[in-house]
């Protein structure tokens, strides 16, 4: 016979349950960079400019170059401590 009006011969229920939940979670974002080499070439020839002094001579010394920088970047992220509200009514 069935309890409580229960219908014999089933295997069980199935019941859908409904909570709200508003969730924070926090994210740290920062950015970083770091050098990763620094390489220079020199593209053509030197151009040198005298100038006389009173006791000597100055040179000035103009060069073009190539700087080739390898840099990596990008971000680190971190999570704080998350928040969550249950307080909403749980629907069956």
């Amino acid at each position: 016979m069935a309890e409580h009006g229960c219908k014999s011969g089933t295997d069980g229920c199935t019941r859908l349950i409904t909570q709200g939940a508003n969730v924070q979670l926090p994210l740290d974002v920062n950015a970083y960079a770091e050098l990763k080499g620094v390489r220079t070439k020199c593209c053509g020839a030197p151009e040198v400019q005298v100038v006389e002094q009173c006791c000597g001579c100055k040179l000035i010394v103009k060069q073009k170059l190539a700087v080739s920088i390898a840099i990596e970047y990008g971000t680190d992220v971190t999570a704080e401590d998350c928040k969550i509200d249950c307080s909403d009514p749980v629907s069956v």
